[in-house]
């Protein structure tokens, strides 16, 4: 064993500088220099075969490297040192590569210790983006010409196909690359996007040309069929199946017979749809053809039967097995979210066929 005496020849104990280095001679009744690694003060350190401690260094040891700071005790959890980021292994093993959190931003070492930066890196099969200091991009980014979206703070992986943000629908091309200004067919249907990126809804004009969406922003071109003017009303109504429900059931109540009955549908229900929309009045028919057009218009599969209630012909829609009956909301006040089939105090319902 090593030690070491003062001048007066008294054995030192605990941490000696001595001659431009630092050792660690154990406690007041051992006085032994120490190498290898010793747990001192709530800290691990190491001391050189000569006895010299480690400091303000990485050091490969049995294979493992790890970061000792200017005071010597070895370095845990994410750090700096010398202008690089380093993260360990709970035992202070240096990670050799992979994701760094360090001071709430994200950092990504490849399996050659370097940092990436500034520039945009396939990991996991996910596209990131890291500026020139290496920290992970998020959110909106502008980069070579092209708009990317990057998540959000914590997620940093680069979008495509649909996205939702901040209330609004984007598409990013299998490129990343945020579509804009252009209108562009997407899984067979058309849509179009703002200057900003953003999927436009409602009616609107594009390069002196005038569209009309459905709830999903599938576009037709603004014209006289019954889909384009059911699309401009839904888009009113902010696509909502209730409020279209109740457009509907406050039309005028008529009869487009001479006779007073409704014997059979004298239109079809395209037909009795735009008359709905053009004179907002009419029989069943129209109500509940009006009604069809809007719930596709937002989105739902409605289905318009006729048939009876008791003896008398009427025309109703079903979604998901509820009706949806204008005009008995009319007549009843009642009814105006959907209900069942044979809820009581509602009408008797039977089917003929669908129209």
């Amino acid at each position: 064993m090593k030690y070491s005496f003062d001048k007066d020849g008294v054995m030192r104990s605990g941490w000696q500088y001595i001659e431009g280095s630092w050792y660690y001679f154990g406690e007041a009744n051992d006085g032994s220099a120490k190498k290898d690694w010793e747990y001192i003060g709530g800290s691990w350190y190491y001391f050189e075969p000569s006895y010299v401690m480690v400091s303000d260094a990485i050091k490969e040891i049995s294979g493992s490297k790890y970061a000792f700071s200017a005071s010597g005790a070895m370095l845990l959890g994410t750090f700096k040192f010398k202008d690089d980021i380093y993260a360990t292994e709970p035992t202070g093993e240096i990670k050799d590569s992979g994701w760094i959190l360090y001071k709430k931003k994200w950092y990504y070492k490849e399996s050659n210790g370097k940092i990436i930066k500034n520039s945009m890196h396939n990991i996991g099969g996910l596209k990131y983006s890291f500026d020139e200091d290496g920290v992970m991009r998020s959110g909106w980014q502008y980069i070579g010409g092209s708009w990317y979206y990057f998540g959000e703070t914590n997620d940093g992986s680069a979008k495509k196909d649909w996205q939702y943000i901040g209330g609004s629908w984007y598409y990013f091309e299998p490129s990343y690359v945020m579509v804009s200004d252009t209108i562009k067919e997407i899984r067979g249907s058309k849509y179009a996007f703002s200057a900003s990126g953003a999927m436009l809804l409602g009616k609107f004009t594009f390069n002196r040309k005038t569209y009309v969406t459905d709830v999903n922003g599938s576009l037709i071109p603004y014209d006289d069929s019954v889909e384009a003017k059911a699309r401009e009303i839904a888009s009113e109504l902010g696509y909502n199946i209730y409020r279209a429900l109740n457009y509907c059931a406050g039309m005028s109540r008529y009869y487009l017979t001479s006779n007073g009955r409704t014997s059979y549908p004298i239109m079809s229900s395209s037909e009795y749809a735009i008359y709905g929309y053009k004179n907002y009045g009419g029989d069943c028919l129209v109500m509940a053809s009006a009604f069809k057009y809007l719930a596709q218009a937002c989105g739902y599969y409605c289905t318009q039967w006729f048939g009876w209630v008791g003896s008398s012909t009427h025309s109703w829609c079903e979604i998901d097995g509820y009706v949806y009956d204008p005009n008995f909301v009319n007549a009843t006040n009642r009814g105006k979210y959907g209900f069942a089939y044979g809820t009581r105090g509602t009408w008797r319902y039977s089917k003929s066929y669908t129209m």
